[in-house]
């Protein structure tokens, strides 16, 4: 994969299903065509630690491993060029930290993390002009899930079925 995957670089979609790597490949951020990134049963995936500038839906599907997902350090989600619009993460069953959700993201999807236990949506302070425009959050299935923060008022779909650990201030 390490060597091959360099000659995809002008694909708009990529599915690396089934793949055992333990980081993202590097070559992965100098895509700049790739506009749809799945990742699915990477079972050995540990870390994301860069994305391709332009993509705009990024699917994590039963990667295990996964412990953390920070977003504020990927160099290509800055206020310049986020264009990601859908995240999708299902069966991330080890996911424990999600961070930096995108200011401009339309769709967060997560499901069946079952280590997650907070989200945190606020702006900070410095974003307090730039309007989130997530219009539809799901968080099913999260069974340790207790904490959300920040959710916008104008969100048009919302839901958190069987997350029985939230707390009740929250629910």
């Amino acid at each position: 994969l390490q060597s091959g995957l360099p000659l995809f670089s002008n694909v708009k979609e990529l599915y690396l299903n089934g793949n055992d790597f333990t980081i993202l490949p590097a070559c992965i951020q100098e895509f700049q065509f790739l506009t749809e990134l799945y990742l699915e049963a990477c079972e050995n995936l540990h870390e994301i630690g860069w994305i391709p500038p332009n993509l705009e839906i990024f699917a994590v599907i039963d990667c295990t491993s996964l412990e953390e997902l920070d977003l504020t350090l990927l160099p290509t989600w800055n206020k310049e060029c986020c264009l990601l619009r859908k995240l999708l993460l299902c069966g991330c069953r080890n996911l424990e930290k999600l961070k930096g959700i995108p200011l401009n993201i339309e769709e967060l999807i997560v499901e069946s993390c079952n280590s997650l236990k907070d989200l945190d949506l606020t702006l900070p302070p410095s974003c307090t002009r730039q309007c989130r425009i997530l219009s539809k959050l799901i968080l099913d299935c999260c069974m340790d899930f207790e904490e959300i923060k920040g959710i916008p008022s104008i969100i048009g779909v919302f839901s958190a079925r069987e997350c029985s650990s939230l707390t009740s201030e929250c629910r």
